[in-house]
């Protein structure tokens, strides 16, 4: 296991952020207002938008909050992407 393998982005987690990215971009919520509700700061929703970093299990809780879904409905979607 590598050091950083905490941060190893996988194809899953590569789906999962862009669920969450298609989740925002079809919203007409503005990203200020989503890291208001979110309570992200821009820093870390785009380090992960840049694949540098996954969502944790509480950060797909807390998008799915703000766009009133749950977070297995991103991780289905995401998981159908995987497959394709």
């Amino acid at each position: 296991m590598g050091r950083n393998s905490k941060d190893e982005v996988t194809p899953m987690s590569r789906a999962i952020i862009d669920v969450s990215r298609d989740l925002l971009g079809q919203s007409d919520m503005s990203a200020l207002r989503f890291f208001e509700e979110s309570g992200f700061s821009s820093n870390y929703w785009y380090k992960r938008m840049r694949y540098e970093a996954p969502f944790t299990t509480s950060d797909v809780d807390r998008i799915a909050d703000v766009f009133a879904t749950s977070a297995l409905a991103i991780y289905i979607a995401a998981s159908k992407r995987v497959k394709e």
